[in-house]
């Protein structure tokens, strides 16, 4: 376990044990789509694109019915990674418990739609462990790299992600944390207006086609606005999303699940058992990690900034690839600006494709996370293809181990 908050070499030595085999994932909130949890996922994040959830409008999309938005894949998934072996388990048992954790960044592929009806295994794995050294720290960085594979029952990959978290001693951090003032905003009648027109005006390209040959390198897209961000938006988030497969409950329920996992606690100003999680609703506990205020989910953001994407792409293209970087907190009351241009227009596998590059800055006008998005188009409004499944991938769905599941 971590000393004191702080990184060891031997949590270095013990989380490198895990590269290859599951990592801890709990059964996540939805085992099966449903047109209700898509549709709760859809407004935890403030979309109000009827091809989520309107089935008579979705019908007459290319798709045929409703289908989930780019990120609902991480509300789902049945987890049938290969376990680590006891032996293995045994030695990396505590590696890097009781320092940061902080979600820096991550990409993703999507090969078919999620509709209602789908159930998705995931094969994750840690996938690559790498220690960082910073003048700012004593000790070292470690970044923990993640990749899943998202498939059905008859083995037909749906989405691969990698994803990426940063760990870092906590006592370090609080002291560099501390020495950074962040002010907030009062909002005045006229922020507000300003905010508000952005949402009166948001585009919805919707059901008419974003041809390709219309779409030229250097285009923007129309900015999008996210807040000022609230307590309610992140409940509203876990509505959609859930917990994130923490499992966290109310009650007996949130006592028994202390028991499973007794390191993700810690006693509140109150002295009771509480999830670590709440630094991202409670500013106090935000406070004692070197937080000035509570902060988001980096893959809160992260769906922002696809559902930018998705806006402007209309109901009858795809968003193939996405990847995303986070550069800075995005903390309670902060209003965040999305912004997008085109950079690449292209054909690639015979699709039709074009490339964008997205930043997200906030009220400050400091940037807090970055992105890129390759978005297949229809040519002349015509129905568009699916990417290939690459080798490699398809070769994981084939191999997994689904049986009793």
């Amino acid at each position: 376990m971590g000393e004191n908050g702080k990184i060891t070499e031997e949590d270095i030595r013990k989380i490198k044990l895990k590269v290859g085999y599951a990592y801890p994932s709990n059964p996540l909130w939805n085992e099966w789509t449903s047109i209700d949890s898509i549709r709760h996922y859809t407004e935890g994040y403030g979309d109000d694109n009827p091809l989520y959830s309107d089935i008579n409008y979705a019908k007459n999309t290319q798709w045929g019915s409703i289908i989930a938005p780019p990120m609902y894949f991480l509300s789902m998934g049945v987890n049938i990674a290969p376990k680590m072996p006891e032996d293995v388990k045994k030695e990396a048992h505590g590696a890097l418990r009781g320092v940061n954790q902080f979600y820096g960044g991550g990409e993703m592929e999507w090969f078919r739609p999620i509709t209602p009806g789908v159930k998705l295994y995931r094969n994750a794995i840690y996938s690559d462990v790498e220690v960082k050294h910073s003048e700012k720290f004593e000790s070292p960085s470690v970044i923990v790299q993640r990749e899943i594979l998202y498939f059905d029952e008859d083995r037909v990959p749906y989405v691969w992600q990698h994803e990426w978290f940063v760990h870092t001693d906590r006592k370090e951090v609080s002291k560099v944390k501390k020495t950074k003032e962040v002010t907030r905003q009062m909002y005045t009648e006229e922020d507000l207006a300003r905010i508000e027109e952005l949402y009166a005006n948001e585009h919805v390209q919707g059901s008419a086609p974003q041809n390709w040959e219309n779409v030229n390198e250097g285009d923007d897209l129309p900015k999008m606005v996210k807040g000022p961000m609230l307590v309610t938006d992140i409940i509203s988030h876990h509505m959609g999303l859930g917990w994130g497969g923490f499992l966290n409950k109310p009650l007996k329920l949130g006592y028994k699940n202390r028991q499973r996992i007794p390191n993700f606690y810690t006693k509140n100003e109150f002295g009771v058992w509480d999830v670590v999680q709440r630094v991202h609703w409670d500013e106090n506990s935000a406070q004692q990690i070197g937080a000035p205020y509570s902060y988001d989910y980096g893959v809160m953001r992260t769906t922002w900034l696809t559902h930018f994407v998705s806006n402007w792409m209309g109901d009858n293209a795809w968003l193939w690839k996405f990847k995303n970087k986070i550069t800075g907190f995005n903390y309670v009351g902060d209003t965040s600006f999305i912004e997008g241009k085109v950079v690449k227009k292209y054909v690639e596998q015979g699709l039709h494709c074009v490339d964008i590059d997205i930043i997200c800055n906030n009220n400050r006008n400091e940037q807090t996370i970055s992105g890129t998005a390759t978005v297949i188009l229809p040519v002349n409004s015509d129905n568009i293809r699916m990417p290939e499944v690459p080798a490699r991938l398809q070769e994981v769905a084939n191999n997994a181990n689904i049986e009793n599941k």
